[in-house]
């Protein structure tokens, strides 16, 4: 059994309140980055390739729920991909509004 794990976790406190969790590649290239509020939801993800160039962004607007109230996602240009409001279907948007693109879709699509 390997002892290494394949990705490192950190987590840093930030002044406004927030946290912040990265999760680190081997080479040490931040492939994932979350924020969360004081209460520990999740306010804003990050995603990156192995390279460290930004692939993705998605927004969480909270109440005092369990799940967001909306996610609004975007791609590497700043596009938005899909707005999800709870309780209702997502909207895609432009090049994404023939199904789901393809980081959501199955190995078999």
């Amino acid at each position: 059994m390997n002892d290494d794990p394949e990705y490192i976790h950190e987590e840093k406190n930030n002044v406004d309140g927030t946290f912040e969790k990265l999760v680190k590649n081997q080479k040490g290239v931040i492939v994932c980055r979350e924020i969360y509020n004081c209460n520990h939801r999740v306010i804003e993800s990050l995603d990156y390739d192995d390279e460290g160039n930004f692939s993705r962004r998605a927004v969480y607007e909270q109440d005092g729920h369990r799940k967001p109230l909306k996610i609004t996602a975007y791609d590497h240009n700043g596009d938005i991909i899909y707005v999800h409001e709870r309780g209702r279907p997502p909207i895609f948007y432009g090049n994404y509004r023939a199904g789901k693109p393809t980081f959501m879709r199955s190995v078999d699509n």
